[in-house]
């Protein structure tokens, strides 16, 4: 009896052990096999209380007692020095070119922060650890900072909680009164990271505005509601302008969008639109091509004459483009030179998207910005009719690609316009495609400005890749966490034996 409790106790606490190191996060079910497995041991000690007093009387069992009172003062010296140095440990970064270490503008908007931020990672357990390292260079320059993980799928109510959309994502959260101010990370590399605490800890949200499309409030696949909740999480503020009600364009609006609109602006509403422009504002636009002939006249007037042209044709990209589209859903082949979208490494589509050129004279050309252009092999076809029919053919008056489907124009190097020729890939019908949501969120974020970052080196945990099969992490798994403490636990027993019978 004695033997089967022993050997209950052993495996409990070597099973806690193993839950402890695999799945730390369960709290729960880890602390439950430890109380089990003590709840063995005094239960043992309890029926076996005579045996146990005469072996700590024994000489070997003082012995043993001293020792290990002496091994755990030892370890808990160590637990105390290691909690400190994980609180707020140096850093060495030993790489060759500094990949490990934070830029001095991160440090220093790190160094800023006051209040205690909780940077709240979702993601799964094979990017938990890259993530958490990254965290923790951010960590190590101010205590303010704490890390949280959820696995999206053993914690839907945290994503509910924290209204995340896409994993892996990191939610910056910090309290301001009663309400806990959020933003919601998606890229997840140093410059993504230091813009969401950038956002998070501006003193004013920015606000964009838009003008009025009943399409806000639909939530079917064709309304925008799954964008406007995209903003939101960016932390900006939103407002719905209707141009045809009011008498300006509030100065408040730090962009104002027109988004997909149905009706061509009047003269009204162009002069309100220019006063706004030219007294600094900025404009944002996703205008869909017309297969029924041009009706925007007015808008893309306003376009024009602003340095970009915004034509009422189809990008046709049949070597870059969705499968069963035959071209007319081109997908981004290369993206600005602004670093906005530069280091972006997931797929953008666009749903039947018009070109876009420049307007501005040669001596201007450099505040033309292309930010979304197809391969060489597309082109913008012209004969609109013929994409209706599904035969489409490169001729003639076509424009032979490379094809620039989104552009910007910078007014002394400062961000001013931003067209896309489609306003579909935003829609909710696409909201599966977070791509899309990131491309253009971070469009906004660089029109807004706000003290944004738009370029910084990426933190890299690996300069040369360790590749590593699935047979040598089968036997790295076993051996550190099955074999090496079986056989420290044999040999243990078998000097308990021989010195048991050698006393």
């Amino acid at each position: 009896m004695k033997k089967i409790t022993l050997s209950l106790c052993a495996i409990f606490y070597l099973i806690a052990c193993f839950l402890f190191l695999i799945i730390p996060e369960h709290i729960f079910l880890v602390g439950a096999t430890f109380i089990i497995a003590l709840c063995l041991t005094l239960l043992t000690f309890y029926f076996h209380l005579e045996e146990v007093k005469n072996f700590v009387k024994s000489t070997f069992g003082k012995n043993l007692l001293s020792n290990f009172t002496a091994f755990f003062l030892i370890f808990c010296i160590l637990a105390v020095l290691n909690l400190i140095v994980f609180k707020r440990g140096p850093i060495w970064d030993l790489s060759k070119r500094q990949l490990n270490t934070l830029s001095e503008l991160t440090i220093k908007t790190v160094k800023k922060i006051d209040d205690k931020v909780e940077m709240v990672v979702f993601s799964n357990k094979e990017s938990k650890n890259a993530i958490l390292s990254l965290l923790e260079l951010y960590k190590n320059q101010n205590p303010s900072l704490v890390t949280k993980f959820y696995d999206p799928e053993l914690r839907p109510d945290m994503i509910a909680q924290y209204g995340v959309t896409v994993s892996p994502s990191i939610v910056l959260a910090k309290q301001e009164g009663s309400e806990l101010k959020k933003v919601v990370v998606t890229r997840i590399l140093e410059l993504g990271i230091t813009n969401g605490l950038i956002r998070l800890e501006r003193d004013k949200d920015p606000t964009i505005c838009f003008n009025y499309n009943a399409k806000f409030q639909d939530s079917s696949d064709n309304g925008f509601t799954g964008l406007l909740h995209v903003l939101k999480q960016s932390a900006y503020r939103l407002n719905v302008v209707d141009l045809l009600k009011a008498n300006e364009i509030p100065k408040s609006c730090d962009v104002f969008t027109i988004l997909e609109p149905t009706n061509d602006f009047s003269k009204e509403e162009i002069s309100k639109l220019e006063n706004y422009y030219f007294d600094g504002g900025r404009v944002f636009a996703a205008i869909m091509p017309n297969f029924h002939g041009e009706k925007l006249a007015n808008i893309k007037k306003f376009f024009s004459d602003n340095g970009l042209n915004i034509a009422n044709d189809i990008v046709m990209d049949p070597v870059n483009g969705l499968e069963s589209s035959k071209g007319t859903a081109p997908i981004i082949s290369r993206y600005d030179s602004l670093n906005i979208n530069s280091d972006f490494t997931e797929r953008v589509f666009f749903p039947l998207v018009s070109s876009i050129t420049s307007t501005l004279p040669q001596e201007e050309k450099g505040s033309f910005h292309a930010l979304a252009t197809s391969t060489p092999e597309g082109w913008a076809e012209k004969k609109m009719i013929s994409v209706i029919a599904g035969d489409v053919k490169k001729d003639s008056e076509d424009i032979e690609g490379p094809i620039d489907m989104a552009a910007a124009i910078t007014r002394d190097g400062v961000p001013a316009i931003v067209a896309i020729g489609n306003s579909a890939f935003i829609s909710n019908k696409f909201f599966s495609y977070q791509s899309n949501f990131k491309y253009v969120s971070n469009l906004y974020h660089w029109l807004s400005g706000q003290g944004q970052l738009t370029s910084l080196h990426s933190v890299v945990f690996k300069e040369i890749p360790l590749l590593v099969s699935d047979i040598e992490k089968k036997v790295i798994f076993y051996f550190s966490i099955v074999v090496l403490p079986l056989v420290y636990l044999v040999i243990a027993l078998v000097l308990y034996q021989r010195r048991k019978f050698a006393a």
